[in-house]
């Protein structure tokens, strides 16, 4: 349960940076 609970927060972090990435080379373009 916990195993699966981690892999959960890794893909959120995993989706928030690749957000903030594309955020930002929106913002640089």
């Amino acid at each position: 349960m916990s195993a699966r609970f981690e892999d959960l927060k890794f893909m959120l972090l995993l989706s928030a940076v690749t957000l903030l990435g594309s955020g930002l080379d929106v913002i640089l373009r």
